[in-house]
């Protein structure tokens, strides 16, 4: 899966699908869908039920909300409709909110071939039955990222087997204007009665709460008013009304039905309760706490994670009518208490739980899994960073987070650290977590430090196509990649901005290397590594053309993290061919040609690990292919000359010597070299001015003779080669 790559240049395309029973799935696919219409093209797809009511429908379409509706007469007949629309409507991401629509949904994006696909999880216990578990675990390597409305909802998820770096928590919110023009409300002149604002269902458990009023009354002699707000079942609405004739209660509780007016009718009552066996994350507490009510909720986790382990609100025990007495007796006597705990819910649901945050949270992870940079409005005509450093990653260990110090220490509000992960399995996910809050904290301070964003990729797309992507994500003017194992050394980027400053014509800037080693040997040390140069000269401006690409091709260091580019500099068509490795050698030096000036840091800027599981460390014949081919890229770029010439020549006797040593099957080899040849002269010449060099004339001659081949003879063909 390749998203970034193939993703159009205007605005996204998200497509929110939710059921047609207006839960609070689909409130929150709703107000991500109009909320996001200031960032995003947004659509809401509405699947049909025999509940669903159409008045509803006809009244957000009237109110310009961009609608659909499709069939729910089955489950196949809805991934159908759903991938015609996609195919209709061509959305570049699709989000499936709540079971079973986050199934149907990515069966049909994925059908339709739509780049990103987004599973919501909005509830901790849902209907999974053996075969919907079969379709989570068949759906799984082709979703992009599982979102949990809370923490644990996303720890129930990460239960189900999925791929824990993949999962998120962005809380539902809740729109808080309804609110705002009630300051002068206190909380004593409101009336000391209870409301319940949720549809009737098994799981919202409204006979626990009528059952309490009995021991509310019988034991602590308090009568006050239920009311009960919301449609839902028919069954379990009677149900409840019969509970209520059966205890004696008609004259305290009152059915009021659906109700569109529920922030007015929280603001004129002290109390409001949840008593539900199991929640996602309630709307309906959010709601309650930014109305200023005093609440009162079921001791299970998302509720009990909403109200901060009671620290905005009261819990008790789910389906203990005594227990629920005994919360309700503690508010309504202790007016002060509840007053001053109402105070604080309503602060955190200012901060925590509204709508505007809930949209940004979904907007910024949109344009992350796309590769785009979003910011606020406001913002949008600030200047770029100057400096964008750009980290792919897979499975990095421990020396992510020393890549990630060395780097976050020495940039600026000014500048830009961007990470692909590319489907790592160890800790990366983690460590990316805790540098990102690290990173968001920083910027609230005076001394602002640099944004850290994150690219969370599955399945695994290969080194190559992680730079892609980070090359489409950048913002920056100078780019400067990092392998994630790698360090830049303490000062390495106040060097670089030194110069650059100083010389603004400059489109490159090469840098030198040190080598890190777990245990360095005394032919490490004579070998020079503390200090490995680029460049044969001194440090200063080089012009480009042949004395920069003659430099380069004597040192033979083209290791991209050792040029840093002006962003401008870096062709649009130039990118490094995906699903191969040696990529640095096919790029870096046609990258190099085109550049006009650059300047050349004589010092070790950055800090190169030599690992044992290396491209060169752990060599086989598909490399060996790949390194030809890289070979073969330089031969055929614009500007081939002596200087090129006699670095493929020796790169290409490398090779050989390399495929020696395996004893790999490279009779494919004297092919690719003879074509080679036919196509550039100046190969053959450079290798004839080696005849002073037996050992590497002895090479040649013997790659001629194993391969029974004369170099006058046709080569294969390009498609006749095995690749």
């Amino acid at each position: 899966m390749r998203p970034n790559a193939s993703l159009p240049s205007r605005r996204l395309r998200v497509m929110h699908v939710a059921s047609g029973g207006f839960s609070g799935a689909t409130q929150v696919a709703l107000d991500l869908t109009v909320g996001g219409q200031a960032h995003h093209e947004t659509l809401l797809v509405l699947r049909h039920k025999q509940r669903t009511p159409m008045q509803r429908v006809d009244a957000l379409r009237a109110q310009g909300v961009a609608l659909e509706m499709v069939t729910g007469w089955n489950h196949w007949s809805t991934i159908r409709a759903l991938r015609e629309l996609c195919r209709r409507w061509r959305p570049d991401i699709v989000v499936g909110h709540g079971f079973p629509e986050h199934l149907l949904a990515r069966w049909a994006a994925q059908g339709a071939g739509v780049p990103v696909r987004v599973q919501v999880e909005h509830n901790v216990r849902e209907r999974y039955t053996a075969f919907k578990r079969w379709q989570v675990r068949q759906l799984a390597p082709h979703t992009h990222v599982f979102i949990g409305v809370s923490d644990a909802v996303s720890s129930e998820l990460r239960n189900m087997g999925l791929p824990a770096q993949q999962v998120r928590t962005i809380r539902n919110g809740t729109r808080l204007d309804p609110f705002t023009n009630r300051e002068s409300e206190t909380w004593a002149q409101r009336e000391p009665a209870i409301l319940m604002a949720a549809r009737f269902g098994a799981q919202k458990d409204h006979e626990t709460l009528i059952r309490s009023l009995v021991p509310l009354g019988r034991d602590h002699a308090l009568h006050p008013k239920l009311r009960l707000a919301g449609g839902g079942s028919q069954r379990h609405l009677q149900a409840a009304r019969a509970l209520v004739q059966q205890l004696g209660l008609q004259q305290q509780v009152e059915f009021l039905g659906h109700r569109s007016d529920v922030p007015q009718l929280l603001m004129r009552h002290q109390v409001a309760a949840l008593s539900s066996h199991y929640e996602g994350l309630p709307l309906s507490l959010a709601e309650a706490m930014a109305a200023g009510c005093a609440v009162v909720g079921s001791d299970v986790a998302a509720i009990r994670e909403t109200l901060g382990d009671g620290r905005w609100g009261l819990l008790a025990t789910a389906g203990d009518p005594q227990a629920w007495a005994q919360a309700l007796a503690a508010v309504l006597r202790d007016p002060e208490s509840a007053a001053a705990r109402a105070a604080q819910a309503r602060e955190h649901a200012r901060t925590a739980l509204s709508r505007e945050r809930m949209v940004r949270d979904y907007v910024a992870l949109f344009d992350e899994l796309t590769g785009r940079s979003w910011m606020p409005a406001a913002a949008a005509d600030a200047a770029p960073p100057w400096l964008s450093v750009l980290i792919p990653a897979h499975n990095p260990g421990p020396y992510l987070n020393e890549a990630l110090q060395s780097v976050l220490t020495q940039l600026d509000a000014r500048s830009e650290v961007i990470v692909f992960n590319d489907a790592s399995t160890d800790q990366t996910a983690a460590c990316l977590g805790e540098w990102a809050t690290v990173a968001s904290d920083a910027a609230t301070t005076p001394e602002a430090g640099p944004r850290l964003r994150v690219i969370h990729q599955t399945p695994g797309v290969g080194v190559s196509a992680a730079r892609n992507a980070l090359l489409q994500a950048a913002r920056g003017q100078w780019l400067w990649f990092l392998d994630a194992d790698d360090r830049l050394r303490p000062g390495a980027v106040a060097r670089l901005r030194e110069v650059v400053s100083q010389h603004p014509e400059l489109q490159a800037v090469v840098v030198d290397h040190a080598v890190l080693r777990a245990s360095p040997r005394l032919k490490h040390r004579l070998r020079g590594e503390a200090h490995r140069r680029s460049l044969p000269s001194a440090s200063g401006a080089i012009d480009g053309g042949p004395a920069l690409m003659h430099g380069l091709m004597a040192g033979g260091q083209w290791h991209v993290w050792g040029k840093v580019l002006r962003a401008d500099a870096w062709p649009a068509d130039l990118r490094f061919p995906e699903q191969r490795v040696f990529e640095d050698l096919s790029v870096v030096p046609r990258l190099m040609a085109g550049i006009k000036r650059a300047w050349y840091l004589a010092e070790p800027l950055v800090e190169y690990r030599s690992n044992p599981g290396s491209i060169l460390g752990s060599m086989n014949p598909a490399k060996l292919r790949d390194w030809a081919d890289a070979l073969d890229d330089l031969s055929a770029a614009p500007g081939f000359d002596r200087a090129w010439a006699d670095f493929v020549a020796q790169q290409a006797l490398r090779l050989w010597r390399v495929g020696q040593g395996l004893n790999a099957p490279l009779s494919w080899w004297p092919g690719w070299w003879h074509q080679l040849c036919a196509r550039q002269p100046l190969v053959p010449q450079a290798v004839s001015a080696w005849a002073g060099q037996p050992r590497r004339w002895v090479d040649w001659l013997q790659a001629r003779r194993i391969s029974g081949e004369d170099a006058s003879r046709p080569s294969a063909s390009p498609s006749e080669r095995d690749r």
